[in-house]
């Protein structure tokens, strides 16, 4: 199941920040959003799974993996939406955090598809 995509146009991360964050190496954040695409379905089901059963503990969980999993790669509007869920989570206001999932739903299509672009560009420039 591919990351949702989403109606925005507005960049979701920062290359060079994120490209900081590791010491400059293109092939350890290419390698990095890589693993991310490939977990972020299995993330957010986990997280309306526990949502969809009001589980407290798990969707807590849930959240905290993903906040240090997008915290890797952004802190902008993605890690905000983020930190927003996790005080829902921390209230256990599940009523509240329904449309905060929908939302980080879509900015992580977004964040998923300009990685995705990253990565492919990265393997060109590597492939030379």
């Amino acid at each position: 199941m591919p990351c949702p995509s989403p109606n925005r146009e507005a960049p979701l991360w920062d290359q060079a920040d994120a490209l900081a964050n590791v010491g400059g190496e293109a092939v350890v954040l290419r390698d990095t959003a890589e693993v991310f695409v490939a977990e972020c379905p299995k993330l957010v089901a986990s997280l309306r799974e526990s949502l969809a059963k009001a589980d407290a503990e798990r969707f807590s969980a849930g959240v905290h993996r993903l906040k240090g999993a997008v915290g890797c790669l952004t802190t902008g509007p993605v890690f905000d939406t983020v930190l927003r869920l996790e005080q829902l989570a921390a209230r256990q206001d599940f009523a509240s955090a329904k449309p905060v999932v929908r939302q980080l739903e879509q900015e992580l299509g977004g964040l998923c598809r300009e990685l995705r672009e990253f990565c492919r560009v990265n393997h060109e420039v590597a492939g030379r």
